[in-house]
């Protein structure tokens, strides 16, 4: 039986702290939901460009990615300005840059401002839950 172990020990000691690592299983587990929500996101945006984009799903992952790996590279917070340059500049001339600067607005709204309201909500919900107990 596999135990996960290829090239690292399965603890690591530093400065008397012992930090364990992931199975092998577990780390397989989280590549995989790594890929669904990249694979998402990429949906998101894709589906929020005009529908007369030339490009496949398939096509436009290609381009997010480098967008993304840019914004990372950069250390800009967020890749703010980076990402969205790099998408207007690898996007074919037929969709207008006002048309993809209003699908990439539409898709921070959507990917990242939409997700933490919900969790506020949810949040907000959890502690009166909390506190009706408390005062039960």
């Amino acid at each position: 039986m596999f135990t996960g172990k290829l090239f690292l020990p399965s603890n690591l000691g530093i400065r008397g702290q012992t930090f364990s690592f992931p199975s092998f299983r577990l780390s397989l587990k989280q590549i995989g939901i790594s890929l669904v929500d990249w694979g998402l996101a990429i949906a998101v945006l894709y589906l929020l460009l005009p529908p007369s984009i030339p490009l496949s799903y398939f096509g436009f992952a290609g381009i997010y990615l480098l967008a993304m790996i840019a914004g990372i590279v950069s250390n800009v917070p967020g890749g703010l300005g980076v990402f969205e340059t790099v998408i207007l500049l690898l996007l074919p001339s037929e969709v207008t840059a006002p048309a993809a600067l209003g699908s990439l607005i539409a898709y921070r709204g959507v990917y990242y401002i939409l997700p933490l309201i919900v969790a506020v909500v949810l949040l907000g919900l959890y502690e009166i839950n909390q506190r009706l107990k408390a005062h039960s």
